[in-house]
C-alpha cells in the first residue's frame, strides 16, 4: 500500500485468507543509542522487515497456496474416501470417532479425551494412574532392523542407473556403505550385531503455547572466551517452534540472575502480553547445584510467588 513517498508493507495471505502487516517491534533499549547507531539499527531493521515481507509475500502468493492446497486433505476429500471404502466389499465395519464435549464431565472441563494424542508439555494433572484426562499415551511403531537408520537396499537399486542395477545385492551392498540388509556379511554382524524389533514414536504432536514449557541443561567449556564466559545455559522450547536460547555466564552463581533478567524480558514483552499464560511457566532439567530444589538464590528468586518477588516459575526435575 503506498501513497506518495510513505509505503505500508501490508500483503494478503492467500493461505488463511487475510491482510498482514509486517514489524519489528523496537527494544526499549533502542531509545538509548547514540543517533549514529540509531541509524545503523534502523538500516538493519528495514532491511530484515523486508526481506522477511517479500518471503512470506512470495511464499504464500496465490499460485502458491493453490499447489499446496490442491492435494490437501480436506472435509470432502474425506466424505468421498469413506463412501468409496464403504462400498468395498471387502470392508465389513467402519468405526467413526467423535469427539467428547467439555461438558460431558463436569471434571475433565477443557481436558483431553483419554486415548487422544496431547501435545509436548501439556501434562498438568497429577494422578496415580497410568493415564488420565492430561495424560495420554505416545503413538508408537515398531520395524525389524539392526539399527534405527537403517534403510531398504532393494528398492533403491533399482531406481539406480542400468549399470548399477545389474549389481548383485552383495556387490551393491558393500561398495555404497553396507547400507540396508545383506546376509552373510561379517561385517555388518560384527558392527550392527543382530536384527531387533525397533519402537520409534509416530505423530509427534507437540504443545501449540510457544514458549510455555522449556528443557534446561548447562554446558562446561574447556576454557574461558574473551568475554570470561566459562559456563552456557541451553534451554529449548517444547513446542513446535523448537527454540533454542543461549545464556552465557562467568560464574555459576550467575545463573539465577540472568535466567531471571531473560525471563522478565520475555514477560515484559508487548509481543506475549495477550497469550494467556506466563511466558517459561514450566522448566524441565536435571539437579545442577545452580538450580537444584535446595538451591535457595534459585528457589526464591525464580521459583517463588510473584508477591515475595519471584517469577512463579514450575521446575521439574528428572534423575
Amino acid at each position: 500500500m503506498e501513497k506518495g513517498d510513505h509505503k505500508v508493507p501490508f500483503r494478503y495471505d492467500w493461505t488463511d485468507a487475510g491482510w498482514y502487516m509486517d514489524y519489528i517491534p523496537i527494544p526499549p533499549d533502542h531509545q538509548k543509542f547514540s543517533p549514529k547507531n540509531k541509524s545503523r539499527a534502523r538500516k538493519a531493521y528495514s532491511a530484515v522487515l523486508t526481506a522477511e515481507h517479500d518471503e512470506l509475500r512470495d511464499a504464500l502468493s496465490r499460485e502458491n497456496a493453490y499447489k499446496a492446497n490442491c492435494h490437501c486433505y480436506s472435509t470432502s476429500v474425506a466424505r468421498k474416501i469413506h463412501e468409496r471404502i464403504d462400498k468395498d466389499p471387502m470392508v465389513q465395519e467402519t468405526i467413526v470417532c467423535t469427539e467428547i464435549p467439555d461438558d460431558a464431565d463436569p471434571q475433565s472441563k477443557g481436558c483431553i479425551p483419554k486415548g487422544a494424542p496431547a501435545p509436548e508439555g501439556s501434562c498438568t494433572k497429577a494422578d496415580n494412574g497410568p493415564t488420565g484426562p492430561h495424560c495420554v499415551d505416545h503413538v508408537t511403531e515398531s520395524f525389524i532392523a539392526r539399527h534405527p537408520d537403517d534403510r531398504e537396499l532393494r528398492g533403491i537399486r533399482e531406481g539406480l542407473k542400468a549399470k548399477k542395477r545389474k549389481m548383485t545385492l552383495p556387490n551393491f551392498h558393500r561398495s555404497h556403505g553396507h547400507i540396508g540388509e545383506c546376509d552373510d556379511c561379517d561385517i555388518c554382524d560384527k558392527v550392527k550385531g543382530v536384527m531387533r524389533r525397533i519402537y520409534k514414536r509416530a505423530d509427534v504432536i507437540r504443545d501449540r503455547r510457544v514458549g510455555f514449557a522449556w528443557t534446561m541443561d548447562m554446558l562446561t567449556m574447556s576454557d574461558r572466551s574473551i568475554e570470561k564466559h566459562k559456563y552456557c545455559i541451553v534451554l529449548r522450547d517444547r513446542s513446535y517452534s523448537r527454540l533454542v536460547k543461549l545464556i552465557p555466564l562467568q560464574f555459576k552463581s550467575e545463573a539465577y540472575k540472568e535466567v531471571k533478567k531473560w525471563i522478565t524480558s520475555l514477560r515484559e514483552d508487548p509481543i506475549h502480553t495477550k497469550n494467556g499464560y506466563d511466558m517459561v511457566h514450566t522448566i524441565i532439567t536435571d539437579h545442577d547445584g545452580a538450580w537444584d530444589h535446595d538451591t535457595a538464590t534459585w528457589q526464591e528468586h525464580i521459583c517463588g510467588s510473584k508477591a515475595q518477588g519471584g517469577l512463579n516459575v514450575k521446575m521439574e526435575y528428572i534423575s
